[in-house]
């Protein structure tokens, strides 16, 4: 099965039927073919080598972006719209991208990052390219399952960003899993409060449901006021969200789920057992938690959704993937010992864009390392223990410790750096700055964070800072992270 596909058949027997809603209206499955088409037919005008970018709002625009590379082959960059331009210039220019795709509320900023990386073709404005209309000879028929359709920057064991490429079958199996797992149809209306350039929120928060023949509404925000009120208004059968989201509707005072929500699918950390109680006796819809990695398409493991859950847990695995507990020696650990989660299956990505030593640092025989930890009961349910690698995870967003670190050390009287998660009732995760610093410029908080807010996006500032008079080292003389987060990390 192709994704492009799944929505051809809908769109050729029901070209009426709603496919996306966001703020600018709602997209049939007949306009989201046509733009798919139009833009399809673009990219096959365009030099083939290199990257695309996409610039776009959570739209049935960005949406369509997605289809279209898997239509052509030709390899999609979402790009979150919240990174600074110094972050973006360098993505774009990793990932050799040749142009940008873009709406036309972005065209400024698109103009902008293309003259910032030299880009050899000029921002192409959808708006624009749906008024010409498609070729009439255009079809969606030249994809292939193993075109390198995507590209997610994500962090690397390195802890940079590095971009994942993933296939169009890579896709494919993490969305012909769920749809065999999930009771899903063309009668069900799936909110997504995850953002479009995300992977969560492409695959299973738009792209698995448009393949059931489903609705789709695109919350603009990932507030739990927003979300509240898709509840009220679009009355969704299943929401994807972020678990910090899920927390905050459960202790909102009116929720109104207009009585058909039935599934509740997050990521992130487990959500706890009182978030749970509370969220399903308000909403009287079942929390599904998994987990997942971008370098393995989104989701990896799932709850059932309907017998046996087991509340705390990541769940099971996929039925087309194979996971296993590795101990340090990379040998299977015993049912209820800690070790590292590692991956094999169809959904397992090409490898990073452009990074070979970092493919290689992660994927050995058909395995995934994902340098993350969890520990697997005698039923095959995953228990999530935390994340190896020194990722931020704030609201479903990744902040790169040493990107921030970075910009604070380039700051007059900073001395010394170290960024760390500290857990956040309201976010999940939140970054703290441990800080050397000198004390003759004696540098404000209030100082600090405007001159980081030039250089970072909103969740990525420090939440919390302390200074110290020095940073504990290890005896090679790299700073002692888990030193730091023991000593500083157990509250903001």
């Amino acid at each position: 099965m192709l994704l492009t596909d799944a929505i051809v058949s809908v769109a050729e027997t029901l070209p009426e039927r709603p496919a996306v809603v966001d703020a600018r209206g709602t997209t049939s499955y007949g306009r989201l073919l046509r733009l798919v088409t139009t833009y399809a037919g673009h990219l096959r005008s365009t030099r083939e080598d290199g990257c695309v970018g996409a610039l776009c709002d959570p739209s049935a625009e960005f949406v369509a972006t997605y289809l279209a590379a898997m239509a052509t082959g030709r390899t999609l960059v979402p790009i979150n719209e919240r990174l600074p331009d110094s972050q973006l210039v360098r993505l774009l220019r990793d990932c050799d991208c040749t142009a940008i795709l873009c709406q036309d509320s972005w065209e400024g900023r698109a103009s902008r990052l293309s003259s910032l990386c030299s880009l050899p073709e000029a921002p192409v404005v959808l708006d624009a390219l749906e008024a010409a209309g498609p070729e009439p000879d255009e079809s969606l028929g030249d994809g292939r399952l193993r075109d390198r359709v995507v590209c997610f920057y994500t962090a690397s064991v390195t802890g940079s960003p590095c971009g994942a490429l993933l296939t169009h079958g890579n896709l494919v199996s993490t969305v012909e899993a769920m749809l065999d797992l999930a009771p899903m149809g063309e009668e069900d209306v799936f909110a997504t409060a995850m953002p479009v350039w995300h992977p969560y929120g492409a695959l299973l928060g738009c792209l698995l449901p448009l393949a059931a023949g489903a609705r789709v509404i695109i919350c603009p925000a990932a507030s739990s006021e927003c979300v509240a009120r898709a509840l009220e208004v679009h009355r969704p059968t299943f929401l994807v969200a972020p678990n910090t989201v899920i927390s905050r509707l459960a202790t909102l005072p009116h929720v109104d789920s207009g009585g058909r929500l039935r599934f509740a699918m997050c990521s992130g950390d487990t959500v706890s057992a009182e978030v749970h109680a509370c969220f399903e006796e308000r909403c009287q819809a079942r929390v599904i938690e998994g987990y997942g990695v971008t370098e393995a398409a989104a989701l990896t493991t799932c709850n059932p959704f309907g017998g046996d859950r087991r509340v705390g847990t990541v769940g099971r695995p996929l039925p087309n993937q194979t996971v296993r507990i590795a101990n340090d020696h990379m040998n299977l650990a015993p049912v209820g010992d800690v070790g590292e989660i590692i991956i094999r299956g169809p959904n397992v990505m090409a490898g990073y864009l452009n990074r070979p030593e970092d493919t290689l640092a992660v994927l050995n025989e058909g395995w995934l390392h994902t340098g993350d930890l969890a520990w697997e009961d005698s039923d095959q349910f995953l228990h999530f223990v935390g994340r190896k690698r020194d990722l931020i995870v704030v609201d479903g967003l990744n902040v790169y410790p040493g990107h921030v670190e970075t910009v604070l050390e380039g700051l007059e009287g900073i001395l010394d750096a170290c960024v760390i998660g500290v857990r956040d009732a309201d976010v999940g995760e939140a970054p703290k700055a441990v800080l050397v610093v000198d004390e003759s410029s004696a540098p404000s908080d209030e100082w600090i964070l405007a001159q980081c807010g030039e250089h970072l996006a909103e969740y990525e500032l420090p939440k919390a800072i302390v200074r110290v008079p020095r940073l504990p080292r290890t005896t090679a003389g790299h700073i002692s992270r888990a030193t730091v987060a023991y000593l500083y990390g157990r509250s903001l």
